[in-house]
């Protein structure tokens, strides 16, 4: 992939980012550079969940009450 713009819009205390990609055509890709990006997300992980321990935190608690919301349910039937 391959940057092709970045916008950011500053709020108050917050900005969002729109950020535009470029598939490059495989032929292309710096096999040194995609070894390297192997090797690093070996370490730290690729998906959102591998990324961002406050995320996986934050939709385990709802899990959590789901669970418990279901159990109260069943308990009461």
């Amino acid at each position: 992939m391959e940057l092709v713009a970045m916008s950011v819009q500053q709020f108050n205390r917050w900005a969002r980012r729109l950020i535009t990609y470029r598939r490059v055509p495989e032929a292309q890709v710096d096999q040194e550079a995609l070894r390297n990006r192997e090797k690093r997300e070996e370490a730290t992980g690729v998906t959102a969940d591998d990324l961002n321990a406050f995320r996986r935190k934050y939709f385990q608690g709802f899990k959590d009450q789901q669970q418990q919301v279901e159990a109260n349910a069943a308990a009461s039937s």
